[in-house]
């Protein structure tokens, strides 16, 4: 817990006691519900005895009164009221963590402008010098050179040398510019992260809400403020990487992530951080059941519009149908959540209000899986990866809407998934199997109203299912399709499979057969299905 410094506010609009006080704060503690956020404010400033007026000019706009909680150590709250931005004063930022800020930020943008001159100087250098090169370079070309041979020996030694510290100069000052340019990329970017934590440490005074305090102290020395409010503006959601190892013992390690973005108009810096499946916002009490109210009334009888129909004798001899049932609907039953996780982070962490997303790990679980396949002929030409696990952990798989799966290190793509309690056991599919290969092929089929033999009112069809396994490795394959079923005694639906389907209505889906098959490695299955469809003349098939 930090101590701030106290400002001295005269003259402020809607407050009657002259000796205010101005406190600074920010938020120390940030809990995340689904649809509302909880930030505490945790101060701690000095206060002499008496009567005062305690000025809050920083909390964010958006928090309704009514969701703010003070409490005050060291003083006794006798009444508090709360200024709206438009009517607000703009306070200047004097609080140590901006400050503290901004000269970070003046140092850093001095050390990137004093490696600015230097390179400009450097360059002034190779100017100078590839000009006294040229100067150098050009004496051979004068006719006015002296004739002795000992003159021109000289001369030309100086020229050599001269020549060669000016190319010597020029090296050095390239290599100068050279490292002087990486030393300038890296204090850029020092200047650019400064000025992130500027904005980061700084109070957005124009948009934010004042909140005074009248206050009694009993006795001079430390007051602390606890300041709580609610706000709607921030979200969390959890999405998972999961890593599937198909070696000789296969293994699943799921790494969780929590991804979160604010937008509460105020920057978090340094905060404790937590986030929570329940909602402090849903119903508090139970809901209250109903009873439904029946009745039976004659249905609407339909009337022929012909002619004959329209006397009145014809209205008053209609057959009167078996009496049916109406529900009168009196109610809905909301969903309700369950029990609810906490995640708590023990380091501390800093989010800027807006746009961005930020991502927080939540650990890995392991797990040891099952692997099988499974296989839809009709629609899709492979099988697919099937792991079954069990959640021997004792923390919950939330659900989510964003988890990427991979094999064997190779992106594969990405699924939902539902909350996995501990205990529970699921399964998840990991895309299809490259190798093992599955067809659906109609060798024979009549319709009923093609060739010369077949009846109008039958229509029959046959099947081969091939199931082939090219991967190196044997697999547990389920083999699903399906037969036509119907409710009518009159409609009449044979059908014979071989083999014989290990469940029939799979699933409780009805006509859904399924086979339990192992494909050995290099091995080629088949399946047979033929059906049989017979209905009374003079009916058509739907």
């Amino acid at each position: 817990m930090r101590m701030i410094t106290i400002a001295a506010l005269v003259a402020l609009p809607g407050f009657a006691m002259a000796d205010t006080m101005t406190v600074y704060s920010q938020p120390n503690a940030v809990r995340i519900f689904p649809g509302a956020t909880q930030v505490t404010r945790v101060v701690t400033f000095e206060m002499p005895a008496g009567q005062h007026s305690i000025l809050f000019p920083d909390l964010p706009q958006d928090v309704a009164p009514s969701l703010v909680e003070v409490r005050l150590e060291g003083a006794q709250i006798t009444g508090r009221s709360f200024i709206e931005s438009s009517e607000a004063v703009v306070l200047p930022d004097t609080s140590e963590r901006y400050l503290a800020a901004q000269a970070d930020y003046d140092t850093a943008l001095a050390r990137y402008e004093a490696v600015q001159d230097q390179i400009k100087t450097a360059e002034a250098q190779v100017t100078a010098a590839n000009g006294q090169v040229s100067f150098l370079n050009g004496l051979s070309k004068n006719e006015g050179l002296p004739n002795g041979v000992d003159t021109l020996r000289e001369l030309s030694r100086m020229v050599f040398e001269e020549t060669a510290k000016a190319q010597s100069a020029i090296i050095q000052a390239q290599a100068d510019i050279r490292r002087l340019k990486d030393d300038l990329d890296r204090l850029g970017l020092a200047v650019d992260n400064a000025a992130v934590l500027v904005d980061t440490a700084k109070t957005p005074r124009e948009d934010a809400m004042q909140m005074s305090l009248s206050a009694n102290v009993p006795a001079a020395g430390s007051v602390t403020a606890n300041i709580t409010y609610i706000m709607a503006s921030a979200q969390w959601f959890p999405n998972y990487r999961m890593d599937l190892a198909t070696g000789d013992t296969p293994s699943l390690s799921v790494d969780r992530f929590a991804t979160i973005q604010q937008r509460t108009g105020e920057n978090w810096n340094n905060v404790t951080l937590s986030l929570s499946t329940l909602s402090p916002l849903s119903e508090t009490s139970p809901s209250r059941p109903f009873a439904q109210r029946l009745r039976i009334q004659a249905p609407a009888q339909k009337l022929s519009v012909s002619s004959r129909s329209l006397d009145a004798g014809a209205l008053a001899d209609g057959i009167m149908e078996a009496p049916v049932i109406i529900e009168e609907a009196q109610g809905s039953t909301p969903s309700m959540a369950g029990p609810g996780t906490l995640y708590e982070f023990p380091q501390k962490v800093s989010l800027l209000s807006g746009f961005t997303q930020a991502q927080l790990a939540l650990g890995t679980l392991t797990f040891t899986p099952e692997l099988s396949a499974e296989a839809t002929p009709r629609v899709d030409a492979t099988a697919f990866r099937k792991v079954l696990f069990t959640n021997d952990s004792t923390e919950r798989l939330l659900q989510s809407q964003y988890a990427v799966l991979y094999v064997d290190g190779r992106l594969m793509g990405d699924t939902e998934i539902e909350t996995i309690e501990p205990t529970q056991e699921a399964d998840l599919f990991f895309g299809p199997i490259d190798g093992l290969l599955v067809s659906r092929t109609v060798l024979d089929r009549n319709e009923g109203d093609r060739g010369f033999v077949t009846r109008s009112n039958e229509n029959s069809e046959d099947i081969r299912i091939d199931i082939e396994n090219l991967t190196d490795r044997a697999w547990d394959v389920a083999v699903f399709d399906g037969v036509p079923y119907g409710e009518q005694e009159d409609l009449v639906i044979d059908w014979t499979a071989s083999p014989k389907p290990d469940q029939i209505n799979d699933d409780d889906r009805r006509g859904i057969l399924r086979w339990d098959l192992n494909a050995a490695s290099g091995s080629k299955q088949s399946i047979s299905i033929k059906t049989k469809i017979t209905w009374p003349e003079g009916l058509e098939l739907r």
